[in-house]
């Protein structure tokens, strides 16, 4: 239950954040304080981004491939 509790919580907060910035047009501050998770250095030409809503973007793109593939198969 504790699971699903705080899923519910990420979801809320993802679909927050999206409703406040879903059209972004500049980087600025605020709006890289509440995207990105941490970035991480490793040398000169490996850097990783870590963003806060991976997980829930993730979640997006599985459920949009799935529609996509149901579209497919019953248009056939």
């Amino acid at each position: 239950m504790l699971e699903i509790r705080e899923a519910r919580r990420q979801d809320d907060a993802f679909i927050a954040f999206f409703q406040e910035y879903g059209n972004i047009k500049a980087l600025d501050r605020d709006v890289l304080d509440r995207l990105l998770d941490h970035v991480e250095v490793v040398d000169c030409s490996h850097i990783h981004i870590y963003f806060k809503f991976s997980a829930e973007r993730q979640k997006i793109l599985d459920f949009a491939r799935n529609i996509e593939e149901e579209n497919k198969e019953s248009v056939c």
